[in-house]
């Protein structure tokens, strides 16, 4: 039971942080909006949306891509997997999501170590607003862990990003 509880946890955790995504993308659509009556009207627009606005595109994307693996809306490629023989697909499913999560995992540590590094020498990214780098890197970090514990589920059994429905996919 206990077990079950903590992937109901997990889940809605996911699920949102791909919500918070989507109200990120809602308000950066919102700002640039904003932003371009302002400038049609002659006015000066707020210079911080420039930096408000590449600073969440990261943020979303590492928000919504444990989801998106989750939920099996990412691309696919599958020319090469149908091409291979179906005795060998179980296999090279599994070295996919073996290399997707290694990759993933190795990305999440570069990300955490970087952020780390950034940290201990007060970095600071400056555009038209300032942020501590170590924020953008820990970001790339926590994402991809996520994303590698959902290749690492995948690997482990969970579904397949070749084949089933959507129930299957992850999606309900």
């Amino acid at each position: 039971m206990r077990k079950a509880r903590l992937a109901s946890l997990y889940i809605l955790l996911l699920r949102g942080l791909a919500r918070l995504a989507g109200a990120m993308l809602c308000g950066i659509a919102a700002l640039v909006a904003y932003d371009v009556v302002l400038r049609a009207f002659g006015l000066q627009p707020p210079q911080a949306t420039s930096g408000v606005t590449e600073y969440s595109l990261l943020f979303v994307a590492m928000l919504a891509s444990p989801w998106l693996v989750r939920s099996r809306g990412h691309v696919v490629v599958t020319s090469f997997f149908n091409l291979t023989p179906p005795a060998l697909r179980p296999v090279l499913e599994r070295a996919i999501y073996l290399s997707c999560a290694a990759v993933s995992l190795l990305l999440a540590a570069y990300g955490f170590k970087t952020g780390y590094a950034s940290f201990l020498a007060g970095e600071i990214d400056i555009r038209s607003i300032d942020m501590p780098r170590w924020i953008l890197f820990s970001s790339i970090g926590a994402g991809f862990t996520l994303i590698g514990i959902e290749f690492l589920v995948l690997l482990l059994g969970r579904g397949s990003l070749y084949r089933g429905d959507a129930q299957q996919r992850g999606i309900v």
